[in-house]
């Protein structure tokens, strides 16, 4: 369920830092940001190991 009105004033590649740092804290294999057209970053991937073997994720990041 998404946070109704919620705005924030840190800056994106603090968070996109912050969020790297907890994956690979967790033990993700790979981390990649993917940038769209504008420069903006559009999604964070990550690969992990899991008990069915190694599974790929994306975040997609949304700009209000």
């Amino acid at each position: 369920m998404p946070l109704a009105n919620y705005t924030t004033g840190v800056q994106a590649n603090k968070t996109v830092g912050e969020i790297q740092g907890i994956l690979a804290g967790h033990g993700a294999r790979s981390i990649m940001m993917n940038y769209g057209e504008d420069r903006a970053i559009e999604s964070i991937s990550f690969l992990v190991d899991t008990p069915y073997g190694e599974m790929g994720f994306r975040l997609p990041v949304y700009d209000y």
